[in-house]
């Protein structure tokens, strides 16, 4: 009897489609995690789903508390409870990998972030012992693991300083939902619902976090500000979105619309009713990382607007499919001419929106089939 175990703190959707999949090929399939979150695709009722402790954001301290927990709780479960289980490791909570260190079970890991780098946006440099150990866990685990999968070449650049490149799989990450189609804009309900008609839409649709340069977008509006037709929205909650709406209402930008989280059921129409999509990333991760709303916004056939450097996994991406452009975010004037190219010149917008959607064909959820390829 063939049994898996996977091991992710805060699983969403992407999760929710691997477990489906390993449905498929085991007899027996777990999950320890906080909360399962699935999106438009329902979980497998075969799946058996182990809670662990919440994983709580809200300060340094916290996150780190709720990870040494939810790993320690690992470690038993993984110890008395599925001791004949393979296991897959995901990186949340990222030490709770080093388990595999003391036990027996065959194990995989999935790299979606990559540690011990992404402590340097915490302040932790190489120099520190603790990021010293981590390296040397690190290089013993890989070793060991049946296989290591991430998400782009540029992860897997950087994770060929652990372990061998052989064993280092890349899996792309892919849209919510095969729902998710391009969508007119006149049978677009988001833009009837709040009174878009006839707007040229600049969106930026996520976390509003410290990390996240969405100030670019507000930078961008007051450039553009005697541009009547253009509206830039910004949807999502974060701790710098009463910063942003403070500066908004201090310069009087009547081009700038903030709105909340949509429900999930009003995504497609959302996203879709943008003509051009905004994407941000913190500079210590752009280089190997993509944020996953790029793959909904490329399923709805929108153009992009990234906002980072040529040296990104993002720039690789963009420049592979032809699908929008990646501009620095010192770089104001190019984006303001770019948005204006977009909105005056019909061809070169028909041309990056089927480019979008093209693109989104090799981001669907049949991507978990890669994790039984050799």
């Amino acid at each position: 009897m063939k049994k898996i175990v996977l091991v992710n703190q805060t699983s969403g959707f992407l999760v929710v489609d691997d477990l489906n999949a390993y449905c498929e090929k085991y007899d027996s399939v777990s999950v320890l995690c906080s909360r399962l979150r699935p999106g438009m695709r329902p979980v497998n009722p075969k799946i058996n789903i182990d809670k662990i402790c919440n994983y709580d954001r809200s300060s340094s301290a916290k996150r780190m508390a709720t990870w040494l927990l939810a790993s320690m709780q690992v470690f038993f479960k993984l110890l008395f409870k599925y001791r004949d289980c393979e296991v897959v490791y995901y990186t949340n909570p990222p030490m709770a990998c080093f388990s595999a260190l003391l036990l027996n079970n065959k194990f995989r890991i999935v790299e979606y972030d990559i540690y011990p780098d992404a402590l340097k946006t915490i302040g932790i440099s190489e120099k520190n012992f603790i990021y010293k150990i981590w390296v040397i866990l690190k290089k013993r685990l890989y070793k060991k693991a049946e296989k290591i999968y991430t998400l782009s070449e540029g992860m897997k650049e950087v994770l060929t300083a652990y372990g061998s490149a052989e064993k280092i799989k890349i899996v792309p990450l892919w849209s919510v939902s095969d729902d998710f189609k391009p969508v007119a804009k006149e049978a677009n309900v988001f833009i009837k619902q709040n009174n878009l008609d006839g707007k040229f839409i600049v969106m930026y649709s996520g976390n509003i976090g410290y990390t996240h340069s969405v100030e670019c977008v507000v930078d961008v509006a007051k450039e553009m500000i005697d541009d009547l037709n253009v509206q830039f929205l910004i949807i999502g909650d974060g701790k710098k979105k009463a910063e942003l709406m403070e500066n908004v209402d201090h310069s009087n930008l009547q081009n700038v619309r903030f709105m909340p989280f949509q429900d999930f059921s009003m995504l497609p129409y959302s996203l879709a009713s943008a003509d051009l999509g905004v994407v941000t990333l913190d500079e210590n991760v752009s280089k190997v990382s993509v944020p996953s709303k790029t793959f909904n916004l490329l399923a709805v056939g929108v153009p992009l607007l990234a906002i980072s450097n040529d040296d990104t996994e993002m720039y690789r991406l963009i420049n592979k499919y032809g699908c929008g452009r990646c501009i620095p975010k010192k770089d104001i004037e190019k984006m303001v001419l770019y948005i204006r190219k977009l909105r005056d010149d019909k061809e070169y917008k028909t041309q990056l929106r089927n480019n979008s959607v093209k693109a989104s064909k090799d981001f669907t959820y049949k991507n978990t089939e890669m994790y039984f390829k050799d």
